[in-house]
């Protein structure tokens, strides 16, 4: 499959960041339970031990506070199944609403340092058009984490995304880089997750708790709440969302919906009344 990757890429790369995605609409913006499928909304290392290939397409929705303009993001994204010790995500994002100023493409890698440690890298291509007038900006990232475990029930897992490794923009201080760590308590039917971390290039801290629940093998349901504060630690806002996940056989759908029930954090992309997300994956 590799090699379709790389036809893919030369065709797709002829590609301002959002900081929620479809997951992490589902959590209320915690990205602790991500893992497996999902491993690309949250730490790379938790990629490692997916069993098949698969492919998702995955749409997201919001409004941001006093707008009537609604936003949209696509996402396609394949995968490498964990054979030969390596495990692997190939996804572009685009956004697909009418100011369409957004593409991106990442690659994804995971693999075991030993039986209860794993890592992950991921390196990022952002395009934006970010100037007046309209004019390409590029963006080289890199995004790395660590996943451990400390007995049979919990989890421990520490990243950092969106290192800026390059950008086009030759007066560019901009650093779009943030941090994670948090803990998981797995025990079936159900999962939690514990976390703190920083969004928007660390001018937002957030501490959150998420959970997901496998009713039985066709549906699990998800939720979550993380409170975020601004730099200057004088607004705060409540982030809420929840989700479902049916699977039959190889096939699969997710939907989620989300909000921020305060709204005074501004201009740190998190200012969203309302949105919501869904995806479909094929696994073979």
């Amino acid at each position: 499959m590799k090699k379709y990757y790389l036809i893919i890429l030369l065709g797709l790369l002829s590609v301002t960041g959002f900081s929620f995605d479809p997951f992490l609409v589902q959590t209320g913006g915690n990205s602790i339970l991500a893992t497996g499928y999902w491993a690309n909304y949250g730490s790379p290392s938790d990629l490692y031990g997916i069993l098949n290939s698969a492919v998702s397409t995955q749409v997201l929705e919001y409004r941001r506070a006093g707008s009537e303009t609604v936003e949209r993001e696509l996402h396609i994204l394949f995968f490498d199944p964990s054979e030969g010790g390596m495990a692997g995500i190939l996804e572009w994002v685009m956004d697909a609403g009418l100011v369409n100023d957004y593409r991106s493409i990442s690659y994804t890698v995971s693999g075991p340092l030993s039986p209860t440690t794993n890592y992950g890298v991921k390196l990022k291509l952002d395009v934006e058009d970010i100037t007046t007038p309209g004019l390409d900006t590029y963006w080289l990232m890199a995004s790395a984490g660590i996943t451990g475990a400390t007995g049979d029930f919990v989890q421990y897992v520490a990243a950092f995304n969106n290192a800026l490794i390059w950008t086009s923009l030759s007066n560019s201080t901009a650093e779009k880089l943030d941090l994670f760590v948090g803990f998981r308590i797995v025990t079936l039917p159900f999962r939690l997750g514990i976390e703190f971390g920083t969004r928007a290039g660390m001018n937002v801290r957030y501490a959150g708790i998420s959970l997901d629940l496998k009713l039985f093998d066709a549906l699990a349901l998800r939720g979550g709440v993380s409170y975020n504060v601004d730099l200057n630690w004088t607004n705060s806002d409540v982030v809420v969302g929840g989700g479902f996940q049916l699977t039959a056989g190889n096939m699969g759908l997710s939907l989620g919906v989300g909000a921020n029930l305060n709204n005074t954090i501004t201009d740190q992309n998190i200012d969203i009344e309302f949105m919501w997300g869904a995806t479909f994956f094929g696994r073979w």
